[in-house]
């Protein structure tokens, strides 16, 4: 088999190189010019305000503190702001760096355990899943923390070698400052397949690893001992509150969402891989398929480890698809190793020339800007709309028209208006719910923001007012 064999120099390796010029392209897409959402702009807007007070801790002080994630991507994107400055493109340049790795170490873990075709195509199909992409893109810490997690696993399979255990430690201390314990579960994951796999890849024994790269913890021990003596307990309550706050949905069971999110939303969008995860679920239990018998123990351990995250999932109230996203190189090796068995050969070679030439044609077609709104000049007619009525304002904050507030006593977390208004325009406005609008709140404001949903054109022209620019999120308008 030509593509299972150790890659002998450079040339050797080119559809590797391949794979990630195409997940560089995928994945940086848009950088610039793409307007965040939801979120990821509380996430932006965490950041304009270490940016601005210059204090990388600023945030994680005081009553107000944010406990509920670790400071990596939020200090990443500090420093790339601060270097190049605030935007879209820096504040998402780390996760994105984050994913591009990802999609590198899923090749590279499921190469070593299933071989090299199978390697290429799993990381190709992490890299087109829907939800790696969403959530991949923007601000947010799903992708470091997967970077840890593969870290950990690629390092458990190769702990004969000191960049095993570097990258053991190193993937550790990543999750570690990404998104909390959630790491620790690949040890033990790791264990698993090397349980599963111990008579078919000798690679795959588990020794003991060379404990002086412990070192590499220092720094997630040193986070969580400052948060410990500035805070107390308070991190342990504010994620505790986190975790078991109700669930907002209140028409469907808790069983309703759990089978939409994880059940029936993968099985609308993890097309065209989805038959081949489930054929590799399949032929993980049922001999056939031109499968080896190593394969085969590949396709037990990540039918196991996606078992494992669907019943982690199962803890948090809230059900969304994005729980999802640690089990997905899983997913992407239960999908490749079955075609990469069936396509053999040839098939493999014509499948590689194919990614050579998306290699080619991506970044051209990134570099056009091509199915990307480009929202920049309107976020700066807001800049200049907001402006020009600051004489009318008089040192008041503008109004943001919103019906999300915020509970008292409850740890801090997104408000996408005031998050938006405040990363983009640098103001934290003032919010004023659609009912107190209706009841003439807005009498003699120079402009108002709200954000762009439902029949808000309508809305606002019933108070008075007319949009005068719109983004993708935001509306401005003035009166009429």
């Amino acid at each position: 088999m030509i593509y299972d064999a150790p890659p002998r120099g450079p040339g050797d390796r080119w559809p590797f190189f391949a794979l990630l010029v195409v997940a560089a392209s995928l994945l940086f897409a848009g950088t610039v010019g793409r307007e965040l959402h939801g979120t990821p702009t509380f996430y932006a807007s965490l950041i304009r305000e270490m940016v601005d007070t210059g204090d990388p801790l600023a945030v994680f002080r005081g009553a107000d503190a944010y406990l509920l994630k670790p400071p990596l991507v939020l200090w990443l994107g500090m420093l790339a702001a601060t270097l190049v400055g605030l935007g879209n493109a820096t504040v998402t340049f780390f996760p994105r760096l984050a994913a591009v790795l990802c999609v590198a170490l899923t090749a590279a873990l499921i190469a070593r355990l299933a071989g090299r075709r199978a390697g290429i195509l799993a990381g190709f199909a992490l890299l087109t899943n829907s939800t790696f992409i969403q959530f991949s893109s923007t601000v947010r810490m799903d992708s470091t923390l997967l970077c840890g997690f593969l870290l950990v696993l690629w390092g458990c399979f190769a702990l004969s070698s000191a960049r095993g255990s570097a990258a053991v430690f190193a993937g550790l201390t990543i999750g570690l400052l990404s998104k909390g314990p959630l790491v620790f579960v690949a040890l033990p994951l790791a264990a698993l397949g090397s349980l599963l796999l111990r008579r078919h890849v000798p690679p795959a024994r588990i020794v003991a690893p060379d404990w002086r790269w412990a070192v590499l913890l220092a720094p997630a021990f040193a986070w969580y001992a400052w948060i410990f003596a500035t805070h107390g307990t308070q991190q342990l309550s504010d994620l505790g509150a986190d975790l078991y706050r109700p669930d907002t949905n209140a028409v469907a069971t808790a069983w309703q969402t759990y089978a939409h999110e994880y059940l029936l939303r993968p099985f609308q969008r993890y097309w065209p891989w989805l038959p081949f995860m489930l054929a590799g679920a399949v032929l993980a239990w049922v001999p056939g398929g031109r499968i080896a018998p190593a394969q085969r123990a590949v396709l037990r351990w990540c039918a196991l480890w996606t078992l494992l995250v669907l019943g982690l999932c199962a803890l948090k109230p809230d059900r969304d698809i994005r729980y999802l996203y640690v089990a997905l190189p899983a997913l992407a090796a239960l999908a490749a190793i079955p075609l990469a068995a069936w396509l053999g050969d040839v098939g493999t070679r014509w499948a590689l020339r194919g990614l050579v030439v998306l290699a080619v044609a991506l970044p051209l077609a990134a570099l056009s800007g091509f199915a990307t709104r480009d929202t920049r000049m309107n976020v700066q007619a807001m800049v200049d709309g907001l402006a020009a009525a600051a004489p009318a304002l008089a040192g008041r904050a503008p109004v943001v028209i919103g019906d999300y507030p915020l509970r008292p006593g409850q740890p801090r977390r997104q408000l996408s208006q005031r998050d938006w208004m405040h990363f983009y325009l640098g103001v934290v406005p003032r919010i004023v719910p659609w009912s107190a609008v209706e009841s003439g709140a807005l009498a003699g404001e120079p402009l108002v923001f709200t954000i762009r949903a439902g029949n808000y054109a309508s809305r606002l022209t019933a108070a008075g007012f007319e949009p005068r620019e719109v983004s993708k999120e935001m509306v401005m308008a003035v009166p009429r």
